[in-house]
């Protein structure tokens, strides 16, 4: 009997043993997740900044392969547009290392945690919109005639696209913004796995939320 005994405690010691390791090895790939992903997004995030800035240097956008029919005018707009796609060349390894990890973002977390990864990467493809865009109204600006309301709304769309297309440091820059609250929201869900919250502290919460009702 005391054999028995002994065997069935053993058992449970080692069942024990291999879930708390389970455990123990869960944890840490997720803490080493969420570290590599909340390093990439922010540094992402200062990259984009770098890729939208609106200071440019001397033949920045000279690598585009200019069209034989192109006016030297056209090119120089067609260049200036082309600025961001070749700053992003210079950044591409990273944020393609950051996106190749929202499925298994999502896998650990959630879908729903997974979310402002995946807008992140479309807010960077709208830039890519705006500068693909942003040469028709520039071409067009000036040199077309339109009636007032055709103005009106060229002018609405062409300053849209320059908002997402170039920084901003005079005036509030919503396109930022945007980029700024995603980088919160992943920050949020990090942060529980990186830096939980003391015990007490939770513990302290869950007595006020009984308190209340």
């Amino acid at each position: 009997m005391l054999e028995n005994i002994g065997l069935i405690v053993a058992s449970f010691t080692a069942i024990y043993g291999v879930n708390e390791w389970r455990r123990q090895l869960k944890g840490r790939r997720e803490y080493e997740l969420a570290e590599e992903v909340l390093t990439l997004v922010y540094d992402c995030r200062d990259r984009l900044r770098s890729i939208r800035s609106p200071f440019s240097h001397t033949g920045e956008g000279s690598t585009r392969k200019a069209d034989t029919n192109e006016t030297p005018e056209q090119t120089e707009l067609l260049n200036r547009a082309y600025i961001v796609f070749e700053r992003y060349e210079q950044h591409r390894e990273v944020f393609a290392e950051l996106f190749a990890l929202r499925y298994r973002f999502m896998a650990v977390f959630g879908k729903e945690a997974a979310e402002p990864l995946e807008k992140l990467r479309q807010s960077l493809n709208e830039v890519f919109v705006s500068a693909n865009m942003l040469p028709t109204y520039w071409l067009r600006q000036g040199r077309v005639q339109m009636g007032e309301e055709e103005f009106e709304r060229h002018l609405k769309e062409m300053h849209e696209h320059e908002s997402v297309f170039w920084g901003t440091f005079s005036e509030r820059d919503h396109f930022n913004e945007k980029i700024e609250g995603l980088v919160s929201e992943i920050e949020s869900v990090c942060s529980k796995i990186i830096r939980p919250e003391p015990v007490w502290q939770r513990c302290r919460e869950l007595m006020a939320r009984r308190d209340n009702g």
